[in-house]
């Protein structure tokens, strides 16, 4: 007779699941006033979702795997007396335990745990192995840990790279305040009403942040970045297929179905930039011939009106046919046209203002992209 099989033995789930990152999901079209609705939404599909692989070498026993590799201290984060060491690839940060167990269920959770035994080179502290970039790390423990430096306002005077990492890392470990604030950070360089845009005009970004936003959007739920975000793209070229460079030597690229936005958006906004020209310089003729006095000595005629026309149109004077739908067209025309008179420069400028909300305001719809409350203050305010 054939021995009895023996049940195979059920390997222990490593007490670090939890950080593990979710596989990417499509997020659902919702509006932006719901954004703390939608953390806990996707938070609770995180939890849900039980990782296949290990994100640090801890077992169930709280042992330290002997494939772990030797790490290198922090030269900012490193605590004397830290009660805690956060190893990210290869960089440990030797922080305090209370402040992660404060501000993230994540690390709460772990933290519960049976700890990993500590090592010879960081004797009576626990060493924890995490799957993140040290860089993205340092950002949160920035603000989470104490500091001998005053800060003023926290995220509100970070850098566009520490907002980014601060919204990948809190979103993972449930640092919910930290995502919002962020993402209120965000908003004001890819806004959601026009009142906004005007606003952020002044102080525009580099267009290739628009590859993370677009990502971070996706990640987060908050769809009210992706109209401006994905709009920007389309002014990448080939930099949009071949990805973005980071500071530590990767790439981020966007997903493909969000690629495929972009490849159908920028024909769009072509069209919508062309046809914007078009009202422009219909509304300019309508003010020469009913309101200004064009026919003062030195005033431009109307033949050099069509002058300017024309080489934007066969492209003399490049920028007409670009996807870039908020590059002033009007001061394209006033620098050619110094002389014009006052009637007619505030005329230009009026009606590129005009013809410039009306295309935020279908924005959306050009980028491929459904928001509801597009253009409303989520506040109320009028």
């Amino acid at each position: 007779m054939r021995p009895p099989t023996r049940p195979a033995r059920r390997r222990a789930l490593p007490v670090l699941s939890r950080c593990h990152v979710p596989r990417p999901h499509r997020v659902s079209q919702v509006s932006s006033s719901n954004m703390s609705a939608r953390v806990t939404r996707k938070r609770a599909r995180m939890e849900a979702e039980q990782a296949e692989e290990d994100v640090g070498s801890t077992s169930a026993t709280g042992s330290v795997d002997a494939s772990t590799p030797d790490f290198a201290r922090d030269e900012e984060l490193w605590y004397e007396d830290g009660t805690i060491i956060l190893v990210a690839r290869g960089i440990g940060f030797k922080v305090y335990k209370g402040p992660l167990v404060d501000h993230s269920p994540v690390f709460k959770d772990m933290l519960s745990l049976p700890q990993p035994a500590t090592t010879a080179a960081a004797p009576n502290c626990p060493v924890i192995p995490l799957p993140d970039s040290p860089a993205d790390l340092r950002h949160v423990l920035r603000l989470l840990m104490p500091s001998k430096r005053i800060r003023l306002t926290g995220v509100q005077n970070a850098s566009f790279v520490a907002v980014c990492a601060c919204i990948r890392i809190a979103h993972k470990y449930q640092i919910d305040h930290l995502v919002e604030e962020s993402l209120k950070y965000l908003r004001k360089f890819y806004p959601d009403t026009f009142d906004l845009f005007l606003k952020s005009r002044a102080k525009p970004l580099n267009p290739q942040y628009a590859v993370t936003v677009v990502n971070l959007a996706r990640l987060t739920g908050a769809n009210n970045l992706l109209p401006m975000a994905l709009a920007e793209c389309c002014r990448l070229g080939p930099a949009l297929v071949l990805g973005i460079a980071q500071a530590d030597g990767t790439r981020e690229h966007l997903s493909p179905t969000d690629l495929a936005l972009c490849f159908h958006a920028k024909d769009k906004l072509v069209e919508a930039r062309v046809k914007a020209f078009a009202a422009m310089f219909n509304t300019l003729e309508d003010v020469r011939a009913n309101v200004c006095d064009h026919q003062d000595q030195g005033a431009p005629d109307d033949q050099d009106f069509e002058i300017v026309q024309t080489e934007l149109l066969d492209g003399t004077v490049p920028g007409l046919c670009s996807p870039n739908v908020w590059d002033s067209l009007a001061a394209r025309v006033l620098a050619r046209i110094p002389e014009i008179c006052k009637p007619c420069k505030k005329a230009v400028k009026s009606a590129e203002l005009e013809q410039q909300k009306a295309i935020f305001e279908r924005l959306p719809d050009l980028v491929g992209v459904v928001v509801e409350g597009w253009g409303k203050d989520p506040s109320g305010k009028k």
